[in-house]
């Protein structure tokens, strides 16, 4: 993803209901999962997902990331390099936000 910091990843839009969600990360990647295999999937009140019905933005470091040299140590924690990252999910409704 473009930028450094703190800065907008990811948005989506539901048009029917107006909402919207704002993604905000400092974080170098980013995973999109559709939900297409959420059909064997139950929710905690046993009622089961249909394919399509979620979707999920993974803030991350690239896969790989570990084996690339120039980049790697950014990933590699220890007691003197901890892991921080900021990541920000802003929902809100068209017009109300």
């Amino acid at each position: 993803m473009n930028g450094d910091g703190l800065r907008p990843v990811g948005w989506a839009f539901e048009q029917t209901g107006g909402i919207v969600l704002e993604v905000m990360s400092d974080r170098p990647a980013m995973q999109f999962y559709t939900g297409n295999h959420l059909g064997d999937h139950k929710d905690s009140q046993g009622k089961s997902f249909g394919a399509h019905m979620g979707f999920c933005f993974e803030t991350q470091s690239y896969p790989n990331q570990v084996n690339m040299p120039e980049i790697a140590d950014q990933v590699m924690v220890t007691p003197n390099r901890p892991f921080n990252s900021t990541t920000v999910f802003k929902a809100s409704v068209e017009g109300q936000a």
